[in-house]
């Protein structure tokens, strides 16, 4: 059994700050952890323990006969930093005030927890009430942490499925649906900058501005209900616009496409939707 006496204090630790720091450090309970185990070969009691002063880490090495007599003694400050990957770097340096001399307060409030601490067998391990509740706190904030994570998976999940339902149901009603509307081109020309431009219509009989000829596309390709005003509104998809329309809608997805690659220009998209309106006026002349 390894049984210190409060009095080995002060023969380890001379420094009158040190002392008091040490009386300090036990009182408020700051040594955390003590581990205890019995070296063999050497006939010494080996003690390490963790000390936490304010978030300030220590650990501290002990040797200590069978008599109780400290042998020799280390104390390390523990430091973490943190690096550019994110990645956490841990280090040690050895506490300035622990010397030959005397021991540092962290040593000293670890031996008053040795004296403290009731007779128990070898290998002994000790954790303090405050260490304990920390990690109980740290063990509920990660429930309560993991807790949140399932429950935003949840609502994700609810979220993905209640899209998925609204895209089968308008994908239906898409396939239902009678009234078929018209995708209506209009070319303007600006007389300050000396260009054409192009705009499109849509509807049946009262026809609105389309506004946003990609959003318009995707509408189309995820057979989304939109509406646009209170004459018009309706599930986007292909079979819903007569058929010139259709064809206007695959000229305006492949130039929407090639657009990014710069092979298109605003001429090109007029020319190629004139050239379709005769092309399909031909068609009904014959």
């Amino acid at each position: 059994m390894l049984k210190i006496q409060p009095s080995t204090l002060y023969s380890v630790v001379s420094d009158t700050t040190s002392i008091r720091l040490s009386e300090s450090y036990y009182r408020y309970d700051n040594v955390e952890e003590i581990h205890i185990t019995f070296d063999t070969d050497m006939y010494m009691y080996c003690v390490i323990a963790r000390v936490n002063v304010l978030g300030k880490l220590s650990q501290c090495r002990l040797w200590i006969d069978e008599e109780g007599n400290v042998d020799s003694y280390q104390c390390h400050r523990l430091f973490e930093t943190k690096q550019r990957d994110s990645s956490i770097v841990s280090y040690e340096r050895d506490c300035p005030w622990c010397n030959e001399e005397s021991a540092c307060g962290d040593i000293g409030a670890v031996l008053l927890k040795l004296a403290a601490l009731p007779d128990e067998t070898i290998p002994f391990h000790y954790i303090s009430e405050k260490r304990l509740s920390q990690e109980e706190k740290e063990k509920r904030r990660q429930e309560e942490y993991r807790k949140q994570q399932r429950n935003r998976m949840l609502a994700f999940g609810k979220t993905m499925l209640r899209e998925q339902k609204r895209a089968y149901e308008n994908k239906i009603v898409s396939l239902t649906q009678h009234q078929q509307y018209e995708l209506q081109p209009e070319l303007a020309y600006d007389h300050v900058d000396e260009k054409l431009y192009v705009s499109f219509r849509i509807g049946a009989q009262k026809k609105y501005v389309l506004k946003d000829i990609e959003t318009f596309l995707e509408r189309i390709e995820n057979h989304i209900h939109y509406k646009y005003g209170k004459q018009l509104e309706f599930v986007h998809c292909m079979e819903a616009f007569d058929e010139r329309s259709r064809k206007q809608i695959s000229l305006l997805k492949q130039w929407c496409e090639e657009r990014q690659q710069a092979t298109w220009n605003i001429m090109d998209i007029i020319m190629a939707i004139h050239v379709l309106h005769v092309h399909l006026l031909c068609q009904k002349m014959k």
